[in-house]
C-alpha cells in the first residue's frame, strides 16, 4: 500500500515519556517535519505539482477552464533526454587493490543488470522518482526482502555436487552427503529456502522523507529518517518488531474512503468505522553519525523503540541514493531542500495563461452579431440564417415588419497588445525553463543559422548539468546494491556473462595452458577458437566469493539517453572511416577505447575484435616480409632472423603493453 503522508500531523504523545536515548529523536522528527512543511509553503510545492497535472486554475473562479500546459510538455521532454531506460553499470577494480580478473568484474555488472531487470523494478522506481525531481527530490532505496519458502527437502541430507549441479558417486555408485568441516556432521536441507524477489530498486515518496537541518551539503547530515504507513494488520504481522510491542499498536493515522483525492489524515478514533481504513505509521531512522538503525512509532501506549539496532548487512551510513534536485538554496537560510526545478515557471505559466484566456473570449466577442426582434424575422430563425449564413447569389429573405429591420452590431476588435504579450510569455518561458523552440515545439528562435547554434549550445550546457546529477545519482544507487549483495548474498544467482574479450583470453593461454605470451601473439586462429567456443554468452553462477573485491561503480556515458537507428549508423559509418584512414589505432587499446567513447553505442566486443584483427594483419605482414627476403646467404640469414625474432617479440610486448 502506498505510504500515506498528511499536512497537519499531531503532535507526539510519547516524548514525554520515551527513554533518554529516544528524546532527542521525537524531537528532531517533529522539527524536520516543520522543515518540509515551511519549505512546500514557501516554494509552492504543491502549485508546481498541480500545475504539472493542468490544476492552473482556481477551483471556483471567473477564468476559464482551458489550459494550455507548458509545465507537462517541458518536464517530459526533459525527462525523456536524463532517464530513457536502464543504465548499463561499469564495475572496475579500485586502483591499487588486489588483483581482480575481468571476469568478476563482469560477474559483478552482470548481477547488477540482473537485479535491475528483475521486474523492471528499477526502470519503474527510477522513472517515478525522477519525475519528482522536478518539484521535490528523486529517492531510490535499496531492499534486501529474502522471502522464505517451505523447503520440500527439509531435513534431508544435502548431496556432494560437481560444478554442473550433479551428484558426485563414490565407487560404489551411490551418492555421497556434504559434511560440516567444523563439526564432521552431515549437512541437512533447511527447513525454509530463500525464493526470489530478494534484491530490488524502491522508490520512496520525498513526501515521507526526513531530513535535518544540516544545510544542502549532504555530507554534513548526520542522520536521514523515512515515514512508512502501512494498514495497522500489516504491522502487527512485521516479524521485525518486537511480539510484546505488536500486541499494543494502535491505529495513529485514518484515510477516508469515500473522500476524493484530497484525503484528509487525523488521528484514527475509536469507533470501529467500517468507512475509515486503519493505519500505522512509524519513522524510519538512520544515525549516521553512530552507524545506528531506530524504528518509532507515535502515538501509542509504549515508549520503546520498535528496532534498536545496528545497521543492516551491506548497508553503508543509509540505503537512500538522493538526488537532491539541480538547485540547492544555500542563502540566506541554507536548507536540506532545494529550489523546485518548476518554481520559476509558475508565474510566466500562470500569466500566459490569462492572456491566452483573454484572446480566446476576444474572439468569441468579435465575432459577428445582429439583434432582432420576433416580428423581423416572420418564420424565425430559419430566415435569419438565409440572411446571415447563406453563400447562394441572390437568396431572398422574408422579413416581417419592414420598420423594424436586424441591427448589425458592431464588432469589437481585440486588443493588439495581447497577441504580443502571448509571444513575449513564450520567448520568456523558454529563457526560464532553458528549453529552445525546437525541442519543444520544432521551430526555431534564431533568424539565422549562427544565432541557432549559440541558443542550442546553451541548451545543450543545462542538459549536460542535469544529466552529470542523474548520473551520479544512479552511480550512487547502484554501488549501494552492489554493497548489499556482497554482504547478503548466500545461495548465490545466475547470471548471463558476456562474451570473453581479448584481454581475458590471453590470461587464460597463459595462466592455464602456460603458454609464452609470444607464442599466444603467434597463434590468431587459436585465439579466435577460445573466443567461439568460450565467449558465447551463457549462465554463471555468482557466489559472494566472486563479488568480494574492491570496486568502483560507474555508469556508462549515454546508456540511458533515447537511440537514434539512423544517428548510430551514421556514426558507426564515421568511426569505420577514421579506422581505415589510420589503421594504426587499431594497436592501441587505448586510443580505441578512448574512441569508442566518443560513440556512445559501441561496446568492448567490437574493440576486442578490432585489436584481433590489428593482430593477424601484422603477422600476416611478417610472414610475407620474411618469405620476400629468401634466397640470401648463411650469415645474413642467421643474423636476419635474430632481427625478425627479436622484431616480433617487441612487438608482441608493445601490443600485450598497449593492448593488455
Amino acid at each position: 500500500m502506498a505510504d500515506a503522508t498528511y499536512d497537519n500531523p499531531p503532535p507526539s504523545t510519547t516524548e514525554d515519556g520515551a527513554p533518554p536515548n529516544l528524546k532527542p529523536w521525537y524531537s528532531r522528527i517533529k522539527k524536520a517535519r516543520k522543515l518540509r512543511e515551511e519549505w512546500e509553503k514557501d516554494y509552492k510545492v504543491k502549485k508546481c505539482e498541480e500545475f504539472f497535472l493542468g490544476k492552473q486554475w482556481k477551483q471556483g473562479g471567473d477564468s476559464g477552464p482551458r489550459v494550455l500546459n507548458h509545465f507537462l510538455a517541458t518536464v517530459k521532454v526533459t525527462q525523456t533526454n536524463l532517464l530513457f531506460e536502464n543504465p548499463k553499470a561499469l564495475v572496475r577494480p579500485k586502483p591499487g587493490r588486489e588483483i581482480v580478473s575481468a571476469r568478476k568484474a563482469s560477474l559483478a555488472e552482470e548481477v547488477l543488470s540482473a537485479i535491475m531487470k528483475q521486474d523492471d523494478n528499477f526502470e519503474d522506481a527510477s522513472q517515478l522518482a525522477l519525475l519528482q525531481a522536478f518539484f521535490r527530490v528523486a529517492v531510490l532505496k535499496t531492499i534486501y526482502d529474502p522471502r522464505l519458502e517451505p523447503n520440500p527437502n527439509a531435513d534431508s541430507n544435502v548431496m556432494q555436487k560437481d560444478s554442473d549441479g550433479n551428484p558426485i558417486l563414490d565407487d560404489m555408485g551411490e551418492t555421497q552427503d556434504m559434511v560440516d568441516p567444523a563439526t564432521g556432521q552431515s549437512i541437512v536441507e533447511p527447513p525454509f529456502v530463500i525464493s526470489d524477489d530478494t534484491y530490488r530498486f524502491e522508490w520512496v515518496d520525498a513526501k515521507c522523507m526526513l531530513f535535518p537541518d544540516s544545510g544542502p551539503y549532504m555530507r554534513k547530515w548526520d542522520w536521514i529518517g523515512e515515514e512508512i504507513t502501512v494498514p495497522l494488520d500489516q504491522a502487527k504481522a512485521d516479524d521485525r518488531f518486537p511480539q510484546e510491542l505488536r500486541d499494543q499498536f494502535e491505529s495513529n493515522i485514518k484515510e477516508d474512503k469515500n473522500s476524493s483525492a484530497n484525503k484528509s489524515h487525523t488521528p484514527a478514533p475509536d469507533s470501529d468505522d467500517d468507512d475509515y481504513c486503519k493505519l500505522f505509521r512509524y519513522v524510519e531512522i538512520y544515525d549516521i553519525r553512530k552507524k545506528h538503525w531506530y524504528c518509532l512509532a507515535e502515538d501509542q501506549s509504549f515508549d520503546d523503540a520498535l528496532i534498536d539496532d545496528e545497521l543492516p548487512d551491506g548497508v553503508e551510513d543509509h540505503p537512500y541514493s538522493i538526488l537532491p534536485g539541480w538547485t540547492p538554496i544555500i542563502g540566506p537560510d541554507p536548507s536540506p531542500w532545494p529550489l523546485p526545478y518548476t518554481y520559476p515557471w509558475l508565474d510566466v505559466q500562470e500569466e500566459y495563461n490569462i492572456r491566452r484566456e483573454q484572446q480566446m473570449q476576444g474572439a468569441k466577442r468579435s465575432a459577428r452579431k445582429i439583434a432582432y426582434e420576433d416580428s423581423t424575422f416572420p418564420d424565425g430563425w430559419d430566415e435569419a440564417a438565409k440572411m446571415l449564413q447563406s453563400s447562394r447569389d441572390m437568396e431572398g429573405v422574408k422579413i416581417g415588419d419592414i420598420h423594424r429591420p436586424p441591427i448589425f452590431l458592431q464588432d469589437p476588435p481585440l486588443n493588439p497588445s495581447i497577441s504580443q504579450d502571448i509571444s513575449m510569455l513564450l520567448n520568456d518561458y523558454r529563457i526560464i525553463s532553458g528549453q529552445t523552440g525546437a525541442k519543444l515545439s520544432g521551430s526555431s528562435d534564431a533568424n539565422t543559422a549562427t544565432e541557432a547554434n549559440f541558443i542550442e549550445r546553451a541548451s545543450t550546457l543545462r542538459d549536460a548539468e542535469l544529466q552529470k546529477a542523474v548520473y551520479r545519482w544512479l552511480r550512487t544507487a547502484l554501488k549501494k546494491m552492489l554493497q548489499l549483495v556482497k554482504a547478503t548474498l548466500t545461495n548465490g544467482m545466475f547470471v548471463k556473462l558476456r562474451g570473453m574479450n581479448q584481454q581475458e583470453m590471453e590470461q587464460m593461454l597463459v595462466s592455464v595452458y602456460g603458454m609464452l605470451p609470444e607464442q599466444v601473439m603467434m597463434q590468431p586462429a587459436l585465439q579466435q577458437f577460445l573466443i567461439q567456443t568460450f565467449g558465447n554468452e551463457k549462465m554463471e553462477h555468482v557466489s559472494r566469493e566472486d563479488l568480494t573485491f574492491e570496486a568502483d561503480v560507474d555508469v556508462v556515458p549515454g546508456s540511458t539517453r533515447p537511440r537514434s537507428l539512423a544517428q548510430e549508423k551514421a556514426q558507426f559509418l564515421e568511426f569505420m572511416q577514421i579506422i581505415a584512414q589510420a589503421p594504426q589505432l587499431l594497436m592501441s587499446r587505448a586510443l580505441l577505447e578512448e574512441l569508442a567513447r566518443k560513440y556512445e553505442f559501441l561496446n568492448p566486443a567490437i574493440i576486442d575484435e578490432l585489436q584481433m584483427l590489428a593482430q593477424q594483419m601484422m603477422m600476416v605482414n611478417a610472414n610475407q616480409a620474411g618469405r620476400n627476403q629468401g634466397g640470401q646467404n648463411t650469415a645474413k640469414e642467421n643474423t636476419q632472423g635474430q632481427g625478425n625474432s627479436e622484431n616480433s617479440q617487441l612487438q608482441a610486448q608493445a601490443a600485450r603493453g598497449i593492448g593488455g
